[in-house]
């Protein structure tokens, strides 16, 4: 079984493209077959839903970091033909 690899991106400041790079290089790690999990830890101003065409994901980070919801349940898979990237709503 192969490991897994975590490549956070994080900043102080808004604005400066951490989705924008987050959701790209997810999506270049999927092509290259790799199973990608995408999480927007953001909890004020999350948009990974945004680049990834998805708005109204009733489970988000908040429910699962205080444990009202499971890790499983925040899941959506993208519907991209392989189903990846994966992500999970902040």
């Amino acid at each position: 079984m192969n490991e897994g690899r975590v490549i956070g991106l994080v900043s102080g400041k808004g604005g400066v493209g951490k989705t924008s790079v987050c959701v790209n290089l997810g999506i270049a790690l999927s092509q290259l077959g790799n199973e990608v999990t995408l999480i927007d830890t953001d909890l004020s101003a999350s948009n990974l839903g945004v680049y990834m065409g998805r708005y109204d994901h009733p489970v988000k980070i908040h429910e699962v970091l205080s444990g009202e919801a499971t890790f499983q349940e925040a899941m959506f898979r993208h519907p991209t033909g392989r189903q990846r990237p994966r992500r999970l709503h902040g």
